[in-house]
Formats: structure tokens, sequence, C-alpha cells
């Protein structure tokens, strides 16, 4: 199990390398993180993984901008208050709900939270 997410978190690296420098730019931004890695199941470690390969890479990623991390807030009182609801952790679909945020929107303050966390 280990190696077969380890040949994935690499092959996803040489993704991510191989997109930065056909684009011919130096840096990648979270949502594009986010995106090659939507229906991945990563941890926070992963994730950190993959950023640092980069950086080691030369390719910078790019912190969110504050609307980012507005949503988080904004996601993050949602999960607090329907856990408390609800007694379970919320689904990106409630969230966005709740929140009255696209879906996509909610994903992307979820990853930047785990990112955050790492």
């Amino acid at each position: 199990m280990l190696r077969a997410m380890t040949e994935t978190l690499e092959t996803t690296l040489k993704s991510l390398l191989d997109d930065v420098r056909a684009r011919g730019v130096e840096s990648i931004s979270l949502d594009e993180l986010a995106a090659c890695l939507e229906t991945a199941r990563v941890d926070t470690g992963e994730i950190a993984w993959l950023i640092e390969a980069l950086e080691r890479e030369g390719v910078e990623v790019e912190s969110p901008p504050s609307e980012a991390r507005m949503h988080l807030q904004v996601v993050l009182r949602a999960a607090r208050t329907l856990r408390a609801r609800s007694g379970r952790s919320p689904s990106p679909e409630e969230l966005a709900a709740e929140t009255g945020l696209p879906p996509d929107a909610v994903r992307g303050a979820l990853f930047l939270g785990q990112v955050l966390g790492r």
C-alpha cells in the first residue's frame, strides 16, 4: 500500500512538474495543486511532501488569495455547526448548502485547511 501511494505521489509530482515547465512558469497555485489531487485521497503529510518536492525543483507554491482564507473561515464555522447538529463530519455538498458557497470553493477551502495544517 505504501509503495502504491509513493508511486502515485511521484507520478503526480512528475505531472505537475511537466505542466509547469510546459507553460514556462516558475510557480503553481494551491488551486492548481488541488485540481491535480481532486480525486486522490492524500493526507496532510503527503501534501507537504508534494509541496516540498516542488520547491526543491524550483517551483514556488503560491499562497492563496485572501478570498480563499475567508472561504476557509466560513467553511470551518459551518463544519462545526453541522457537526454539532448531526454528530458527524459534514460532506462538501452539505457545507456548500450551509454556506452558500459553490462546491468548488468549499473543496478548495477544505484543501487549503489541509495544507495550512501541515
